[in-house]
């Protein structure tokens, strides 16, 4: 079992808008449908992967992640558990 590609990486940004503006106007990232969530979030394409923006209250980067496709969840998550 492995990854085969990373899916998406999930950052803080500190001004949302300004931070999507940033990537669509200098790398030509799309805006993609987006999940609802508790704190406001953007997710933007890039190529196959994505790149996730979400802005948060506080300075606490608690949903900072990186997240991998793999050839076998189910053998993935029983070794992680």
């Amino acid at each position: 079992m492995r990854a085969t590609r990373i899916n998406h990486v999930s950052i803080r940004a500190n001004d949302l808008e300004e931070s999507v503006r940033f990537y669509e106007e200098l790398f030509g990232l799309e805006r993609l449908p987006t999940a609802k969530f508790q704190q406001p979030v953007v997710w933007l394409k890039v190529g196959d992967q994505q790149l996730h923006l979400f802005e948060q209250g506080d300075d606490t980067p608690r949903y900072h992640h990186v997240a991998f496709d793999v050839d076998d969840f189910e053998a993935v998550y029983a070794k992680a558990k």
